[in-house]
């Protein structure tokens, strides 16, 4: 993880260099995206709300690479087995805009990263700790509108399918996550 978050890091603080090389990008912008999220992670879970959090760059006026933390808990629905799950991803992200009006635009976007499980019966009230998923890694694919009301504030709302491999806890599948939040930027 900590080498993952490294190479991440390098990649968002070069990206300016380098689009500063190109003489046709406009102004680097720098931005933060808090969300509210509705997660469906499967037929055995309840659909619940979350929270992400994005922060990311802009550059050469469509493209964007960006952190994501994107977190929520749910229950099983089989009441013979009654435990809550908490799912917690961290993501990088790849995204291209394509405008549709000045204010209104689309962006398409992959992305990958890790992700963690902690269960917590519900007669205990106690977090276990899953040390060793089967595979911890989990990515996508993300569709996103977003209407920009001044030069630094646009509402933001998209879908993202995400795809992951079996757990203890869990097996593999998709989990699908509605979002809509505000995206600052700077």
């Amino acid at each position: 993880m900590k080498k993952f978050l490294q190479l991440l890091c390098v990649l968002i603080f070069a990206t300016p260099w380098v689009s500063a090389q190109n003489p046709d990008s406009d102004r680097v912008r720098f931005y933060v995206q808090p969300s509210a999220i509705v997660a469906y992670p499967g037929d055995d879970f309840d659909t619940v709300g979350g929270v992400s959090v994005a922060a990311g760059v802009t550059f050469a006026r469509n493209h964007s690479v960006e952190l994501e933390y994107l977190g929520f808990e749910t229950e099983r629905r089989r009441r013979w087995s009654e435990y809550e799950l908490e799912f917690e991803y961290l993501f990088a992200a790849y995204k291209y805009r394509f405008a549709i009006t000045e204010k209104f635009s689309v962006q398409a976007g992959v992305f990958l990263g890790r992700f963690e499980q902690k269960m917590s019966p519900a007669e205990y009230g106690t977090w276990y700790y899953n040390p060793q998923p089967d595979d911890d890694f989990a990515g996508g694919l993300s569709g996103t509108v977003e209407y920009q009301f001044t030069p630094h504030i646009s509402f933001v709302g998209g879908i993202k399918m995400i795809g992951q491999a079996a757990t203890r806890f869990t097996t593999s599948g998709t989990v699908g996550v509605a979002q809509a939040g505000a995206k600052f930027s700077f």
